[in-house]
């Protein structure tokens, strides 16, 4: 089996046009695959199109009480921060092409597989696969839009790429029955030479996380459950551990976006890096962190030094301070730091253990002691003490989006997990920003919109 090796452009975060910069190959020729080659190359091809995260955290945190503009951010960034974004925003139609160029790849790749002559079993992964990547695709749309265009063929043209919007519940029937089918083909791991790939545990996680978005917390605790249940996956023994290239594709990381400086880095270094800062900390500093979030957390969590720089010292022991950036992601080994080999956590073990505590606490009106198990499992490798085993239903609620804000910062979760909860427009107004109802979506792209007369736009906008 040929090695995955993502080549992935990046370029929301490592050009001068990181926020806004527009795919210009959105349509694949609908090409027929013969060989067992060919259908690897087919589904490989959708993997190469994960680059979209590059964006995706944008979306994810910028909009939240995480982080605030850094010194050169850009019109786009600004608007995210300040929660003044509208339909003509470059990001939105960026994303949105994005993705639907995966969707096609995906589709046209689920067209052609049944045909290939090949070994049964791995056609029967290699479609699983596919499922798994169209499902986190609709996942990221729906979460971001709403209700968007369901297309489940491959299309050559724009004639008939897009009709109306489906609805909500559409599109997570579809992402539901994506990885249910997913889950069932897919192995629980690989060889090291297709290290990458999705698994069995990577459809059942990523399932969690989207039932506890739909709010099936009976079926969003028990996906989580059969993940750690399964025995293939774990916490590190030490927060910073997390991080280090050495460890990527270890038990925590259920499935990361690849990246291979070299070939191509993933540039959040340089992305999150200081402006003017001296090697190796050299970037473009998009990014500050709030001290809102750096107040949030006990003075015993080891993740506040494992998540964000606020000193560092240099090889001849000097020791420079600076403005809060974020740190988590920096790959202090690449010469280049927009070539740096951090992968991009979509899903981890942390994570799953955080979806079992909240679905849990949800389904049975309060904590249960398999919640606070799940929880405090988090906090213990963090350094903190258990929670205090009273809470109410709501009280623990409040704990458990306390605890994805420290263990999750920074990886694209923030914006969503307040609105889903509730909490948005409470956690902003605090830092003078208003959030209307219309912020719970983000615009349709306006040049979507141009092109097709069926689509309507989110409320509002």
């Amino acid at each position: 089996m040929k090695n995955l090796i993502l080549i992935i452009a990046i370029v929301s975060v490592t050009s001068c046009d990181f926020l806004d910069e527009t795919p210009k190959d959105f349509l694949s020729p609908a090409n027929f695959y013969e060989t067992e080659d060919d259908a690897i190359a087919a589904v490989n091809a959708v993997y190469d199109q994960l680059g979209y995260y590059g964006n995706m955290w944008q979306l994810g945190e910028r909009p939240s009480d995480n982080l605030e503009d850094g010194p050169v951010g850009r019109d786009v960034s600004l608007e995210l921060h300040t929660f003044t974004w509208n339909s003509a925003t470059g990001i939105f139609g960026s994303v949105w092409q994005q993705l639907y160029r995966s969707i096609n790849l995906a589709n046209t790749a689920l067209e052609q597989l049944p045909g290939v002559e090949m070994d049964e079993n791995l056609k029967s992964r290699l479609i699983g696969e596919v499922k798994f990547l169209r499902a986190l695709n609709y996942f990221d749309l729906v979460r971001n839009f709403g209700g968007v265009p369901i297309t489940t063929s491959s299309t050559a043209s724009f004639d008939n790429l897009f009709t109306t919007r489906n609805t909500i519940d559409e599109v997570y029937d579809l992402i539901i029955e994506d990885l249910e089918d997913s889950e069932v083909t897919l192995p629980l791991n690989y060889s090291s030479n297709d290290t990458g790939r999705a698994t069995r545990g990577a459809a059942k996680a990523l399932l969690a996380r989207v039932l506890l978005y739909y709010g099936d917390f009976s079926g969003a605790a028990q996906k989580a459950k059969e993940v750690i249940d399964s025995g293939e996956y774990d916490l590190f023994t030490n927060v910073d551990d997390l991080w280090k290239v050495a460890n990527e594709n270890g038990l925590e990381h259920i499935f990361s976006v690849q990246y291979h400086a070299g070939i191509q880095g993933s540039g959040f270094s340089s992305s999150f890096a200081i402006r003017g800062g001296e090697p190796p900390l050299t970037g473009f500093s998009t990014a500050i962190v709030r001290q809102g979030l750096l107040d949030s957390f006990d003075p015993s969590d080891e993740r506040r030094a494992a998540s964000v720089l606020e000193s560092y010292t240099f090889p001849d022991g000097t020791v420079k301070t600076y403005d809060p950036h974020v740190w988590k992601f920096y790959d202090e080994t690449a010469i280049d730091p927009t070539e740096g080999s951090t992968n991009w956590p979509v899903i981890r073990y942390a994570e799953v253990l955080l979806i079992y505590a909240e679905a849990l606490n949800e389904n049975n009106g309060g904590p249960n002691q398999e919640a606070y198990d799940a929880i405090n499992e988090v906090r213990d490798r963090a350094g903190l003490n258990d929670l205090p085993t009273d809470l109410s239903q709501a009280q623990f609620r409040d704990a458990a989006l306390d605890e994805r804000r420290w263990e999750l910062c920074f990886e694209g979760h923030r914006y969503y997990d307040l609105k889903r909860m509730g909490q948005l427009n409470t956690k902003m107004s605090v830092l003078g920003i208003t959030v209307e109802e219309k912020h719970q979506l983000y615009p349709l792209p306006l040049r979507e919109l141009d092109a097709n007369p069926n689509l309507v736009q989110n409320t509002d906008y």
